[in-house]
């Protein structure tokens, strides 16, 4: 596996310009994603956190569950994208610690890392979570071990309540790579991360990708999708087996995808997917 060498993070305690709703984006899953300056939150409809699925968490503290006592934003790996002023999707990597040096933890190395995208909403001046994955990233040899031991992601209800559409088009669109690539966003936020932490595609990069892997996604379980209050995005979670064409005889490989979609016209269009695995 590849190591990601990391050199530029947002200062966990730096102060957040009014005037950069970017900024502000980043700067709030930061201060919810660490436990030692965890601001209050509204309860996030769903939530992949770490290896444990929250269909319909019943606290922001079950959500959080498994979260670190400190997180770092890699400002060279954080993306903000808005669908309109009030609505907005975040991807980025987290690194994790247990404490921070003197120096502060800009200047540590990370104990771990965490991947995560989520979809935010503006209530009362205030950025709240929708929905969102924040998993750590895996090697293959460890994919191939679990995979060896049986181990599969926690099992999906189905609840794809008000985005029925959003939720049509991710299952007829998963299993055909072509028609998958063509409904990636052309905007330069769009963002795909893979199951290693070195698999980050940006722009057009993102279908370029999902050409190349060439793989056939099976929806194993249920379903859950949900729209933000504007209609301008829309979220869905999944658990999926990978197959190869090119070897048909190869076991499935079995991931965790949560999937970010904006309505562009009359479109649903893709711009932020994330895999993860229950390990």
């Amino acid at each position: 596996m590849r190591l990601l060498h990391v050199c530029a993070f947002l200062a966990l305690g730096s102060a957040v310009a009014a005037a950069d709703p970017t900024e502000d984006v980043a700067k709030r899953l930061e201060t919810l994603t660490s436990k030692s300056t965890r601001a209050r939150a509204d309860v996030p409809r769903f939530a992949f956190t770490s290896n444990v699925t929250w269909e319909a968490p019943n606290s922001l503290e079950e959500a959080m569950f498994g979260l670190p006592a400190l997180t770092l934003l890699d400002k060279a790996k954080t993306v903000v994208g808005f669908a309109d002023p009030d609505t907005a999707f975040v991807v980025t990597h987290l690194a994790e610690f247990s404490s921070c040096p003197a120096a502060g933890c800009a200047k540590a190395t990370p104990e771990s890392w965490l991947r995560a995208t989520a979809v935010f909403e503006k209530t009362g001046g205030i950025w709240q979570p929708l929905a969102w994955a924040i998993t750590p990233p895996i090697p293959g040899d460890a994919q191939v071990a679990a995979m060896s031991d049986g181990i599969v992601p926690d099992k999906l209800g189905r609840d794809v309540t008000g985005a029925d559409a959003v939720a049509l088009l991710f299952e007829t669109t998963m299993g055909n790579p072509k028609l998958l690539a063509n409904t990636v966003s052309t905007r330069k936020e769009t963002v795909l991360l893979g199951s290693e932490l070195s698999e980050r595609y940006t722009g057009a990069q993102v279908k370029a990708q999902l050409t190349s892997w060439n793989l056939v996604f099976k929806v194993r379980d249920g379903v859950r999708a949900g729209v933000s209050k504007s209609g301008k995005l829309a979220w869905v979670a999944a658990n999926v087996d990978a197959g190869q064409p090119k070897r048909p005889k190869a076991k499935p490989i079995p991931y965790r995808v949560f999937a970010i979609y904006e309505l562009t016209g009359t479109e649903w269009k893709l711009v932020q997917l994330q895999f993860s695995t229950a390990v």
